[in-house]
């Protein structure tokens, strides 16, 4: 996958944060398979990678206001759970 296919395909679905200074994005996208990433790039879509694969579903991400922590919420046998992971911005 191109890396602005997967930009295409995370921005169509309206699932798009960014980090304070614009300069990391972060999307979920999901394939035909139900399998859920998260994925990040820079701005300018360089260096794209998956930093979070799930079989359940992922969605509604959120930067934290210093752009250290990434935000999202998943599917679990209770409903849906909000997680917080640790990102960088590179």
């Amino acid at each position: 996958m191109e890396q602005t296919t997967a930009y295409s395909q995370v921005n169509s679905k309206g699932r798009i944060t960014w980090t304070p200074s614009g300069w990391r994005f972060y999307g979920i996208h999901h394939d035909q398979d139900s399998n859920y990433k998260i994925y990040s790039w820079h701005s300018d879509g360089s260096g794209r990678k998956v930093i979070l694969q799930s079989k359940p579903v992922i969605c509604c991400p959120a930067i934290s206001p210093g752009g250290k922590h990434l935000a999202f919420s998943q599917q679990t046998a209770h409903g849906f759970d909000i997680f917080i992971i640790p990102v960088k911005e590179y």
